[in-house]
């Protein structure tokens, strides 16, 4: 039989490592309701903290995340797997005929294709920002 530990859950939950806190996205955005920047980690419920500038609300989100991982994981709570990490890599297969007109596009506009293929898709998901 399994030997308790508080809240009567087994020592095998608490023996597993706590993710890092780096790991979770953070959030920060202006808040009319509130009147400041809120921060918060989507993967993490009820993991939200504020401040008054943007640095500031990230700086105390982080401290939010590390401390509700602690908490989390003294109790032995489910804790949620860190989103996934992108590479920026995409392989991505195309009929020849439309391979060769995007190709053709981009050597016109003077780019490569890959930049060509990432500046259309910026375009179309908010502009000509960064990824």
């Amino acid at each position: 039989m399994p030997s308790a530990t508080k809240k009567g859950k087994s020592s095998k939950q608490s023996q597993r490592p706590k993710p890092r806190a780096d790991l979770y996205d953070l959030l920060v955005y202006w808040s009319e309701d509130d009147q400041c920047f809120l921060a918060e980690a989507p993967a993490l419920k009820g993991c939200k903290t504020h401040g008054d500038s943007v640095e500031e609300a990230a700086k105390n989100g982080r401290q939010c995340v590390e401390l509700w991982l602690d908490v989390a994981h003294e109790d032995g709570d489910f804790i949620p797997v860190p989103p996934a990490r992108y590479s920026g890599t995409v392989t991505l297969r195309l009929p020849s005929s439309l391979h060769a007109k995007v190709s053709r596009q981009a050597s016109i506009e003077g780019v490569s294709l890959n930049q060509w293929i990432a500046s259309c898709l910026a375009e179309k998901h908010g502009g000509a920002r960064a990824l």
